[in-house]
């Protein structure tokens, strides 16, 4: 297992540095680029399954709005993705990957999904200030404008 996540991380890694150089100058827009990455992964993942599990259809008719919903919110999540690495360094974008669970254990909780405990609580204290802190000395070493900045900054953690 542990070889399998490494290579993973890798990969995470190696798509903020190769999204980054996508997207820069004259490259390509951060639409067709996020449109390209889902087309890709969407054939790779299902012929993955397909060779794994088979037949890979829902069971009931009404999941297909559920496949097809979740399927429109993973390409929003690349849009924002690409977007924010259009207006961010590609180490700023690895760096604030990490939110998106801490937001989503906040939604958690605020949902009574989740049950509130001092160490989640302090995890996410910890995993705030150090998205700030990401934010703030990040605008001031880069050459672009602090609007652009903020602004990839909330597409990351949002997306």
């Amino acid at each position: 297992v542990w070889p399998v996540l490494v290579v993973i991380q890798f990969f995470f890694a190696g798509f903020h540095v190769w999204g980054k150089v996508a997207l820069t100058g004259d490259g390509c827009n951060p639409y067709v680029f996020a449109l390209y990455r889902e087309g890709f992964a969407s054939v790779g993942m299902w012929a993955l399954a397909l060779s794994i599990d088979g037949a890979m259809l829902p069971k009931k008719r009404s999941h297909y709005f559920l496949v097809a919903l979740m399927g429109t919110m993973s390409f929003i999540n690349v849009v924002f993705s690409a977007l924010a690495l259009d207006l961010v360094s590609a180490p700023n974008a690895a760096m604030l990957q990490p939110a998106v669970p801490v937001l989503a254990l906040l939604w958690g909780m605020a949902l009574k999904i989740e049950k509130a405990t001092r160490v989640k609580a302090l995890g996410m204290l910890v995993s705030g200030v150090g998205a700030v802190l990401i934010v703030v000395l990040t605008a001031e070493d880069s050459g672009t404008k602090s609007e652009q900045i903020i602004l990839g900054n909330v597409l990351l953690i949002f997306q």
